[in-house]
């Protein structure tokens, strides 16, 4: 399955609908090298930008990925809410920009 098509799946399955697909650059090492790493973000009102990833097997058939995908959007809406979480002064202080 397609890295894009995997990732609008995952997407249609958040319950966050701020979550959107990282389209930047990808740290280089993020993920495991038996695993792809697909990379989101979600924007606070203050500004600041999170990366939240998600791994998936690299040799996973079609079939077992699908079957990920509820667990992945998961993770992704609890990265999304551990964000929010936050205050806005804690998002400037990790703010890379």
């Amino acid at each position: 399955m397609e890295r894009e098509q995997l990732q609008q799946l995952i997407l249609e399955s958040v319950e966050d609908s701020a979550i959107e697909p990282f389209k930047g650059r990808v740290p280089v090492g993020l993920g495991r090298s038996t695993a792809r790493a697909l990379v989101f973000k979600i924007t606070c009102h203050c500004g600041v930008t999170a990366m939240l990833s998600v791994d998936t097997p690299e040799d996973a058939t079609e079939e077992k990925t699908r079957d990920m995908v509820p667990h992945l959007a998961k993770a992704l809406d609890n990265q999304a809410a551990q964000f929010k979480r936050f205050p806005c002064e804690a998002h400037s202080r990790m703010s890379m920009g």
